[in-house]
This record gives structure tokens, sequence and C-alpha cells, in this order.
């Protein structure tokens, strides 16, 4: 166990401070009545990350398909998931053909060192997409 860095007369001296407090004992009966009334409930998201297997890894994205608009494809932006793009998900459903990838060992998709370079991430996302049946959009 590391040794405290702080020491003995420093935790002391934090403890006293704290006891005499005024505002300890309130968060302390908040706490205590509080606890039992955790929502457990998911967050209501507007989109549905869903699992797939591509490679032996277990991956985590979510769509929302719209054959007949432009393909948006949104990665796992550093160092968040693609939960973070949620607040727009509703706005651009109906508008484009939204798909949203957890690049492997990013928010909730599997993967080890290995997918951990540039060109490992590359190889992986065509992969994807030619599982996902993503085209260019030509113009006519």
């Amino acid at each position: 166990m590391p040794r405290n860095p702080l020491g003995r007369i420093a935790q002391i001296n934090a403890l006293s401070l704290m006891l005499i407090t005024p505002e300890f004992y309130r968060i302390r009966r908040l706490r205590s009545s509080k606890a039992a009334k955790i929502d457990h409930r998911p967050a209501p998201f507007a989109m549905a990350p869903k699992r797939m297997q591509l490679e032996g890894l277990d991956i985590r994205y979510a769509t929302q398909r719209s054959a007949t608009c432009p393909t948006v494809l949104l990665l796992s932006p550093l160092p968040q998931s693609i939960i973070c793009y949620d607040d727009i998900w509703s706005k651009l459903t109906g508008q484009v053909d939204l798909i949203a990838l957890d690049l492997p060992g990013f928010g909730q998709s599997r993967g080890g060192k290995d997918y951990m370079t540039f060109s490992a991430q590359s190889a992986f996302l065509e992969k994807f997409i030619k599982a996902m049946e993503l085209r260019a959009l030509r113009k006519t």
C-alpha cells in the first residue's frame, strides 16, 4: 500500500476542519436519505447503439439508415465514444444516412494493441465500410 504523502498531521487537520464545517453534516444527511432513490434506468439516448462481430472483435456502432440521403460516417472521437454524437443524432435523422462507429479499442469496441496504429485502424475501417455496404455518391 502506498504511503500517504500528506502524513498523519495533515490528515488530522483535514478531519478536524471537516468536522467543524456545517455543510459536512447537511451533505452527509442528504447522501444517506437520497442514496436509496438512485434512478437506475438507462439514459434516454436518441441513438440506439448496436453490436456486431467483425474480424473476431466485438464492435459497437449505431445506424439510422436512409437510402435516399448522403451518408455521414461518424468515427469515435478521442477520448469519447460515439455516444457524444447523441445531441446531433436526432437533428440529422432523416436528412442523412447516419452511421457511427467506435473503432477497435475505443468507446465500447474491443481491440488490443494490434489495432493502435493508423494503418490497422484504416484497414479495419475499410472492412467496416464493406460490411455495411457503404458507397460513395455518384454525381449525375
